[in-house]
């Protein structure tokens, strides 16, 4: 049985013939971002799924900070039909914390249920862990990553069965054939290990500068398919442990450490830290016409 479920938008759209051949169990797309973006390619994708009977849904990508009913939004431009899912997809926080960020999600999940005959589903991003070990489109995962994976995956699964003993179980039987004497309920309780906290604290300075590259691509409508080119005057003397992450999970080109602010670039802050996207060289002529200046 095929599981596949693929996320598709404007930015990520899938042909009739590529979506024949994948055979996934559902096709799901962006509807509305906001309250100020609605997806182009929503009725395509929508048409194209029910016509090679695949069952199709929709989702709201939810910003904390909106102000306004995005699910209110998201109805009246998606109008979804009782068989379709519907999904609120939390992948920002907008800076804010997550008691902010759940309580605006709790809050469309209970505005749809409201006003669905379907039951809504909640859509977190799995982890910054899981987009970085993310494979290139179309590639398989390295053995060594995907086994270290499914390491966390199962040590996860243990912490959680006291809580949600059924759904746990059933996760960990399908990770691995596993005989009675290996049942989740009688496995061992994990190890507490030492950890590193300045690695901790390097990697959230991290999510900062990806969140920032993010927030840029969104307000100045730069695709994700578009590279760009970073640049980063570094008055925190910050760890570039992580530079490679920030690269893949920002498509930057070209990473460069410079001593001046960048004149006629976009820019964000994460703390001291000055973080510069040129314009030119960096942005396709298309894009570049609509952009203006920070």
């Amino acid at each position: 049985m095929n599981r596949l479920v693929l996320d598709v938008s404007n930015n990520n759209p899938i042909s009739t013939d590529s979506l024949r051949v994948a055979k996934p169990a559902m096709l799901v797309c962006k509807a509305t971002e906001g309250i100020t973006f609605q997806d182009s390619t929503l009725g395509l994708h929508r048409l194209t799924a029910h016509s090679l009977g695949i069952p199709f849904g929709s989702f709201l990508f939810l910003h904390p900070m909106t102000h306004g009913n995005e699910a209110d939004y998201y109805l009246h431009y998606a109008k979804p039909r009782p068989d379709e899912m519907v999904v609120v997809d939390v992948e920002v926080t907008d800076g804010y914390g997550m008691d902010v960020v759940a309580h605006r999600a709790i809050s469309c999940l209970h505005f749809l249920a409201v006003n669905l005959p379907q039951s809504p589903v909640l859509y977190c991003s799995a982890s910054w862990f899981l987009e970085m070990i993310k494979p290139a489109y179309q590639e398989p995962i390295d053995s060594v990553t995907f086994a270290k994976a499914i390491e966390m995956l199962e040590n996860n699964m243990k912490l959680l069965h006291p809580f949600m003993p059924f759904l746990t179980e059933e996760i960990w039987q399908l990770l691995a054939e596993r005989t009675a004497e290996e049942a989740l309920i009688v496995s061992t309780w994990p190890e507490m290990k030492p950890f590193n906290a300045q690695l901790i604290a390097d990697f959230e300075n991290t999510i900062d500068v990806i969140s920032g590259i993010r927030t840029i691509r969104k307000d100045k409508n730069i695709p994700f398919k578009d590279t760009i080119e970073l640049k980063v005057v570094n008055n925190d003397k910050a760890s570039t442990y992580f530079d490679s992450v920030v690269t893949k999970l920002g498509n930057i080109t070209s990473l460069e450490y410079v001593s001046d602010k960048v004149d006629g670039a976009l820019s964000f802050r994460v703390k001291s830290n000055e973080y510069f996207i040129p314009i030119t060289g960096s942005i396709s002529g298309s894009q570049q016409c609509c952009l203006g200046h920070n």
